[in-house]
């Protein structure tokens, strides 16, 4: 399929709200190498979004939340290990993924040339299996996920591996 769509709608509920929606595909060309050293295909997806903007004080505070669903397909994983054919580090395909939550970012120019940001993320990673990879905003160092179902609950730093102290992933989270 060599066509994407992009497709959104803004409506003006009252000059400072407005609701919105938009729903897109995606294709991002991977330059990871699998196992016996042909490129990865390219990630493609699916996405979708619902949500609502507010602008208040003469635009100096605005709010955004969205709520969201996101489908990707061939989401390539590091392996951590080296191909004998290659002598390369690969990746594996994970299938499919899906990831629903929402956030919200707040902005406020409290003074000239100032502007202060806040942003929040609730939401969950889901393999074809039904693993969950769940990423708490806020959650305490070091930064990490918590990875959910087919096994124990087991907290992954970013390089994918177990954090100090936890139990090893199952055979099945381990695929993800």
């Amino acid at each position: 399929n060599d066509q994407l769509f992009r497709a959104g709608f803004l409506y003006r509920a009252t000059s400072n709200i407005g609701i919105y929606g938009l729903s897109s595909q995606s294709i991002t060309p991977q330059n990871s190498r699998l196992y016996d050293g042909s490129f990865a295909p390219p990630q493609t997806g699916t996405g979708n979004e619902l949500g609502f903007k507010v602008q208040m004080f003469d635009e100096r505070l605005s709010a955004t939340v969205g709520f969201f669903k996101i489908e990707l397909k061939d989401v390539a994983v590091s392996s951590g290990q080296t191909s004998p054919i290659t002598n390369q580090t690969y990746v594996n395909l994970i299938g499919k993924t899906i990831q629903e939550g929402g956030d919200i970012t707040l902005f406020a120019r409290p003074l000239p040339n100032w502007q202060v940001t806040f942003n929040a993320y609730k939401g969950t990673v889901k393999d074809q299996n039904g693993i969950t990879i769940q990423i708490y905003s806020n959650d305490h160092a070091p930064p990490h996920a918590h990875v959910k179902g087919k096994g124990g609950e087991v907290r992954i730093g970013q390089n994918g591996r177990p954090l100090k102290d936890e139990p090893e992933l199952s055979r099945l989270q381990k695929a993800v």
